[in-house]
């Protein structure tokens, strides 16, 4: 894709920036989740298309469009394409179709029943049949895979899908704007491409120092291992504060710990990380936590040194009288 740093006015302008061959990568990553449900394995890619061609692709297309990421069930890591790059897909014209369908669904059920606040996709499905043709089996599939890649419109969250396929969609108050849209074409043509940020990272831990609202943040210089640096001499936090961040820097870089943070959120907290730990996947890693613990050791250490109080000795002044 064309690095440029503004941002697309529309789909069609994004889609125009992918060159053919990045296409290629986005196919690949957008066939194997339509059809299965799961996202490819960078090994796949990199034996289909060779590993240099591959990242020279990722680096173009961005975080906003392909990620790398861990897989949350499987050994090893995995690229994810999100719904803008499904959409600059060669089958995101049909996609962006089946949005357009979604969009105006929406607008029938928000007349038929304003006060509904959610509804499972074989319920819904009589609304995006009656924005034309009968959708089928297929067409159901890829429209909810797509959805719960990102996609959010008017106030709407799908969310899924289930082991049956089906997949769920939660209805907000903002609803209610739907009724404002006149062209359903163009405002998801536009609305889309809001999602689209050109330096967006493909890691991530990238995307987590980009955004500090990710939980990889929650421990920082505002913590509480920082608690009571206020209380110090100036030159002590400035001391602590560079090593907490040296510590913080360690820790994000660090292929276990990043793993094991993004694994939280996928596996449901301490009982997530009980069962990862007894997978294939976290045993490939326990050799590098015991090399973080000994660096966390060692940080400790200086942490405590620079907490004590200096003394006559320490610092070679004379107390006063003498």
């Amino acid at each position: 894709m064309t690095q440029r740093s503004d941002k697309p006015k529309t789909l069609a302008e994004l889609r125009s920036r992918v060159s053919v061959d990045d296409r290629d990568l986005l196919d690949f990553c957008w066939a194997s989740y339509s059809s299965s449900g799961k996202h490819p394995k960078i090994r796949d890619a990199y034996y289909k298309f060779e590993k240099p061609r591959v990242e020279d692709a990722v680096n173009r297309l961005g975080g906003s469009l392909i990620r790398r990421t861990w897989s949350s069930d499987t050994p090893g890591e995995e690229y994810h394409v999100t719904h803008l790059g499904a959409l600059c897909s060669n089958d995101g014209p049909r996609l962006s179709g089946l949005v357009v369908r979604y969009v105006r669904a929406l607008k029938k059920l928000y007349d038929a029943n304003h006060e509904t606040r959610g509804l499972r996709s074989p319920e819904f499905k009589p609304y995006l049949d009656a924005t034309g043709a009968e959708l089928g089996d297929g067409d159901m599939r890829d429209l909810g895979r797509l959805l719960v890649l990102g996609v959010r419109l008017v106030d709407a969250s799908p969310v899924g899908p289930q082991p049956d396929g089906t997949w769920y969609i939660n209805i907000g108050e903002n609803i209610d704007d739907i009724r404002r849209v006149d062209d359903f074409t163009a405002f998801t043509d536009r609305e889309l491409v809001k999602d689209f940020e050109a330096n967006e990272p493909v890691t991530e831990i990238d995307r987590a120092s980009k955004h500090p609202n990710l939980p990889i943040f929650a421990m920082g210089p505002n913590s509480s291992m920082t608690a009571g640096s206020e209380e110090a001499e100036d030159n002590n936090a400035l001391s602590e504060k560079t090593a907490v961040t040296r510590l913080i820097e360690a820790m994000k870089n660090h292929p276990a710990v990043a793993f094991v943070l993004l694994m939280l959120p996928v596996a449901g907290g301490a009982l997530g990380v009980a069962n990862l730990w007894y997978s294939s996947v976290i045993s490939e890693y326990r050799q590098k936590v015991e090399e973080l613990s000994a660096e966390l050791s060692k940080l400790r250490q200086e942490l405590a040194q620079i907490r004590t109080p200096q003394t006559p000795e320490r610092t070679g002044k004379q107390p006063h009288g003498k």
